[in-house]
């Protein structure tokens, strides 16, 4: 049995009873139609709300780790060093050194050594027969059974120079005693000669060991060197190594792609010697008094070519060093990072120089 307002109904296509115009639910069928499709919409709204929130969320979080990546983790844009037995692969190596059954590397070529013969003989005792004790007796046919030490023999000593003097016999007017020259020095009147300033030299530029270790390692070998003495004479030799500096900074700027870069480096001189130097021109092209600082804090400019490497101190972390010491490049590629000084250099805005910025450097524009 059907419901009486079903004879308004009609069976439609769709196998559904739908209201007739003449029906009385229709307008109630209508509205509850349009009710559903609000509510649907604005379920649907609500779901993109919910969506958007969603990711406005994860981007606060990841600006808020990104924050405090910046605030506690690593300064450095150095990359992290692989740990020990790591490779690029991911697969750490093997043991190092010579693979088991592997051809070895052969013995090292001393042929430019010089060789100081010692001759080993028996004693008296040992050159006897053990039984009837008639001697042995050596013969120049069986030669000799050699074998090579490598020895390193180093010792201080004393280079006493006695100058003849001269008198001559005739009676021309000259002096009447005359002196042998002695040696040249490196230093004139100096008390320590050319092969102990070698060693500083190499000992404090080459192997970069510093001066009190190599006092203290003069002073197994018999020579007591104070630290004053070894500063003065390194000042006094300064213009000796101005010339192959000019060289240097020439070869240097003939090349056509530079590294530069700079560093913070302590400077243990006062205010007042530095205004001295400054009013005598010994500072670096530039420099005002108001650059000079107490805290000593200076910056080590460095301009590295393929076959050269030019160091420059300098109070400030101005553009005007780059610039001084580029003045007469007509161009050129400068590998830089993102410091802004390089950017605003005269001969970068010149187009003489074109600045090449360092991959580890370029996520600071994003």
């Amino acid at each position: 049995a059907l419901p009486t307002c079903l004879v308004h109904h009609r069976w439609t296509a769709a196998k559904r009873f739908r209201p007739c115009a003449d029906c009385p639910l229709a307008a109630e069928n209508v509205e509850l139609r349009q009710q559903a499709r609000y509510w649907e919409s604005m379920f649907k709204r609500a779901r993109e709300r919910e969506k958007r929130l969603q990711e406005e969320s994860e981007q606060q979080k990841a600006r808020i780790k990104e924050l405090e990546r910046q605030l506690f983790g690593r300064k450095s844009e150095k990359g992290r060093s692989r740990p020990r037995g790591a490779s690029g692969s991911g697969k750490a190596q093997g043991k190092r050194g010579q693979r088991p059954g592997q051809p070895g590397p052969g013995r090292r070529d001393t042929s430019q050594l010089p060789v100081k013969e010692e001759i080993c003989e028996l004693s008296e005792q040992e050159c006897q027969c053990p039984q009837c004790g008639l001697p042995y007796e050596a013969d120049a046919s069986l030669g000799t059974e050699d074998s090579v030490l490598i020895e390193i023999e180093v010792k201080a000593h004393k280079r006493r120079i006695r100058r003849k003097r001269y008198r001559p016999k005739c009676q021309c007017p000259l002096p009447r005693i005359i002196t042998a020259p002695g040696p040249p020095k490196l230093i004139p009147k100096g008390r320590y000669g050319t092969s102990l300033w070698v060693q500083i030299l190499l000992d404090k530029y080459c192997f970069l060991r510093p001066t009190n270790r190599l006092l203290e390692d003069l002073r197994t070998y018999g020579v007591d060197l104070s630290p004053g003495t070894v500063t003065g004479g390194l000042k006094k030799l300064s213009p000796v190594f101005e010339p192959i500096m000019d060289e240097i900074i020439v070869k240097n700027l003939e090349e056509r792609q530079w590294n530069a870069d700079e560093t913070g480096w302590r400077m243990f001189v006062s205010v007042p010697e530095l205004t001295r130097r400054l009013e005598n021109g010994e500072l670096p092209p530039g420099c005002e008094a108001s650059d000079l600082k107490a805290d000593g804090k200076w910056k080590l400019w460095l301009f590295q070519s393929r076959s050269a490497a030019v160091f420059r101190l300098d109070p400030t972390r101005k553009a005007r060093v780059p610039e001084g010491y580029f003045h007469n490049v007509e161009g050129g590629i400068l590998i830089v990072d993102r410091y802004i000084a390089y950017k605003v250099m005269v001969q970068v805005k010149d187009g003489r120089i074109v600045l090449a910025f360092c991959w580890s450097h370029m996520r600071r524009d994003f």
